[in-house]
């Protein structure tokens, strides 16, 4: 793919990473405070262009799915996916991250059922960025709009259908708030055939 994203605060290039290729990231918004991005420019896999994204800042990439990831404190791997070849509590104790991976993937699982069912049509076809705080227990306490997806409607439909939403206790100690960016899909129906395929 190619990659015109200039130098500038870390934050602002991610997203511009991630309108770019349709990757997902999750992160706790901490970790950006203060971060800046060389930038990245040519042709490359999205993969080694977020790796070069990266370099510098203090963080790398952890990879929780084909197109999803989480950032860590720590240098960046050789291989910009440092899961291949690791399963199970060898691939956990090779990449400690700022969101664990299982918790990760509850997380992400039930966001993706809740907006589907709520939003059907909509869902992975715009962009998004929120940020939300957990109870212990797993239930979403609150939910912030960061950047609007354009429709105000459909912030508030998005913001309703997350706030009080159970998505599993979080790993003791995880710092918040956590910073969730949507964005769109390449195949926005087969995300959501799952789910809304339960309620029919």
């Amino acid at each position: 793919m190619q990659f015109e994203i200039l130098p500038q605060n870390l934050e602002s290039a991610l997203a511009l990473f991630s309108e770019t290729t349709g990757y997902s990231v999750l992160i706790g918004g901490e970790l950006l405070v203060g971060r800046r991005s060389a930038g990245v420019t040519g042709n490359l896999a999205p993969r080694q262009a977020l790796q070069n994204l990266l370099q510098g800042t203090g963080l790398s990439a952890r990879f929780i799915g084909e197109k999803a990831f989480t950032l860590s404190v720590g240098a960046a791997s050789e291989d910009p996916s440092p899961m291949a070849g690791a399963t199970g509590d060898e691939a956990r104790s090779r990449t400690p991250s700022a969101i664990s991976q299982d918790f990760s993937f509850k997380l992400q699982r039930a966001i993706t059922r809740a907006l589907c069912l709520a939003q059907p049509e909509a869902f992975g076809r715009y962009r998004l960025g929120l940020q939300l705080w957990l109870e212990s227990a797993g239930r979403i306490s609150d939910v912030r709009l960061l950047q609007s997806s354009g429709v105000p409607a459909r912030d508030r439909q998005v913001l309703a259908s997350l706030r009080g939403l159970e998505v599993g206790a979080p790993p003791a100690g995880q710092a918040q708030p956590l910073t969730i960016l949507l964005t769109p899909r390449p195949a926005p129906d087969a995300d959501c055939l799952y789910f809304t395929g339960e309620v029919r």
